[in-house]
């Protein structure tokens, strides 16, 4: 995975992810709809053999670097948690 800065203002950020797809957008989009802060996040891939993904933020006032960088420390909480609860499952533990 390459990422590089489109784009980087105060409160909007582009980034391009080379070496991803929709798995780890959709899941970086919807964590970060779910910061208060946030009033835009999207991707798009324009071409999935041609082109890297793009995702576009915006902040109400919140440094949009901080936000992702936030977003990325839940995401790794949250696929933690997913880890665990899957591998008490798959060993029959409660």
């Amino acid at each position: 995975m390459k990422v590089s800065v489109a784009n980087l203002k105060e409160t909007e950020l582009e980034i391009v992810i080379e070496g991803e797809g929709h798995t780890l957008l959709n899941l970086l989009r919807d964590v970060l709809l779910d910061d208060e802060k946030v009033l835009f996040a999207s991707y798009v891939i324009e071409h999935p053999m041609r082109s890297a993904p793009r995702l576009a933020l915006r902040t109400d006032g919140k440094n949009a670097l901080t936000v992702l960088i936030e977003t990325s420390s839940r995401m790794a909480s949250v696929v933690a948690e997913f880890n665990e609860k899957f591998l008490k499952l798959a060993t029959g533990q409660k």
